[in-house]
């Protein structure tokens, strides 16, 4: 896994933190997943809330949980095994019961690899219901900071396309008691040839509608061509997740 770089900064209201690529990090193609760039700005953004005042003994402990409604990410390019790379987050202004998150990759170099935008929101560990911030003590200052990046959006569902049942595994679910995010991108990309063949996308939007349990089935719908492709995830009928991701083109 990741190999941290000495220890991270915290300096104006701005996280950071230096890394070493490492085995398992990569994909086969020894170019960093997709799922591990996801991992890793929101590692960097729980980590800011620990910084704030706003981290586990104020949600976790006290049955409240982080959890990522929407991402968006943008890729310049894709950084590689052994290779050394930064992630700085940062908040944005607080949107009703909505975080905002920023995150960009740099490489050692300090050049852009990646940006990243994310959605925030609180949900209780008992009722797995949306927690308002305001009762749960919880508040983040946006910080002013870094290029403007887009927020993530709404996404459609795949109409046709490829299909297949999928049994969610204990290995796949998270602290949080559910399908971790993460693994749902590993999900999608299992279905695409894209990946597969070494295409990494520019540019991947996530969109989370719910939750899947250890044991549940997924019903996966996905579409691939050489612009991209789209995947969406249900349960019983209702969405859990839908993903988009845009390839370079040709």
């Amino acid at each position: 896994m990741t190999s941290a770089l000495g220890p991270a900064a915290y300096e104006d209201g701005v996280y950071r933190r230096r890394y070493l690529l490492r085995a398992d990090d990569v994909d086969m193609h020894r170019v960093l997943r997709t799922s591990r760039l996801l991992e890793l700005v929101q590692e960097a953004a729980i980590a800011h809330t620990e910084q704030v005042g706003m981290g586990r003994r104020k949600t976790l402990d006290a049955g409240i949980l982080w959890v990522v409604a929407r991402q968006h990410i943008e890729v310049a390019r894709w950084p590689r095994y052994d290779e050394c790379i930064e992630v700085e987050a940062w908040p944005g202004p607080m949107q009703h019961v909505l975080f905002p998150r920023f995150a960009l990759v740099r490489d050692a170099k300090g050049r852009e690899l990646a940006r990243s935008s994310a959605l925030w929101l609180l949900m209780s560990a008992r009722t797995r219901k949306m927690v308002f911030p305001a009762h749960a003590g919880v508040h983040v200052d946006g910080v002013p900071h870094g290029p403007a990046i887009p927020l993530p959006g709404a996404l459609a569902g795949v109409a046709d396309g490829g299909q297949a049942e999928v049994v969610v595994p204990y290995s796949a679910c998270d602290l949080n008691g559910h399908l971790n995010n993460a693994r749902a991108l590993d999900l999608a990309e299992d279905r695409l040839a894209g990946p597969l063949n070494g295409v990494r996308p520019i540019a991947v939007d996530i969109d989370f509608e719910g939750e899947a349990a250890p044991g549940e089935a997924l019903a996966l719908s996905w579409r691939e061509d050489g612009a991209g492709a789209r995947v969406e995830a249900r349960h019983d009928g209702a969405p859990v997740f839908r993903l988009a991701m845009a390839y370079p083109q040709r």
